[in-house]
């Protein structure tokens, strides 16, 4: 386990603290298989959110776990009020889960994030300042821990869509910071891992504002990465495809 003490160093300015404190705020996660890191990364999201303002809550979509992650986020349910979770039986992938993340979430402010740990919760201190003067934040992972392969990939696939729809984001599938009424204006529709490219670039022809901040990225600690399974990288594939040699 993670020393906690890492993640609440971070905090704030007093100015910042006097404009989030009467938002509500919500941090909210796809999960899948993550019976280690879930309990972490949901008790590090209420210290965070405890700092920011009373108005809060944590959203954890629980995608067909196999182990014991929902019987986890069931007992964290009577330690968390707050904590909202929601099970489906079998595993549709991470943009199925993020879409109904999105049509689910209610409140002020988002904090979307993983539930693998490998990006602390205490980065929505780095990036929640810049959502006053913006519509969306994204954290770009600089020293990304991650093996070439998986560099590689999202390397070249968020190069191919900044070029193709000039998009002002170098790490498309990373974590965001949203207001939470630009789901209205632009009602993504995706059901794969695509869905975080539509929203951006839906945003971009909206005429949202978008900006990306650098954050910090750690290896992974516990459990196994899904994200490069053929069953999630092709259905995007087809839709980033698609968006490249069609109108949108």
């Amino acid at each position: 386990m993670i020393d906690n003490f890492v993640y609440l160093m971070k905090s704030l300015t007093t100015k910042d603290k006097e404009y989030f404190k009467g938002k509500t705020i919500m941090i909210a996660m796809p999960t899948y298989n993550e019976e280690k890191n879930i309990g972490i990364v949901v008790r590090d999201a209420f210290n965070v959110l405890k700092k920011i303002t009373p108005n809060h809550g944590v959203l954890v979509f629980n995608d067909g776990s196999t182990d014991s992650t929902g019987k986890v986020l069931e007992n964290l349910k009577k330690k968390y009020s707050k904590l909202k979770v929601i099970h489906i039986p079998k595993n549709k992938g991470v943009g199925n889960a993020n879409n109904v993340i999105y049509k689910s979430v209610k409140g002020d402010i988002l904090f979307w994030n993983a539930s693998d740990n490998q990006i602390h919760m205490d980065e929505i201190f780095t990036m929640l300042p810049h959502i006053k003067d913006n519509d969306i934040v994204v954290g770009n992972r600089v020293h990304r821990a991650d093996n070439w392969l998986r560099r590689l990939m999202s390397g070249c696939f968020s190069l191919a869509l900044r070029i193709r729809f000039g998009l002002p984001v170098k790490d498309i599938d990373s974590v965001k910071i949203f207001r939470i009424d630009v789901f209205k204006k632009i009602k993504p529709e995706s059901k794969t891992a695509f869905i975080e490219t539509e929203i951006l670039i839906r945003a971009k022809k909206k005429g949202l504002r978008i900006i990306e901040v650098p954050i910090k990225h750690y290896p992974r600690l516990s459990g196994k990465a899904q994200g490069v399974r053929l069953r999630i990288i092709i259905p995007q594939l087809k839709q980033m495809f698609k968006a490249i040699f069609t109108r949108w």
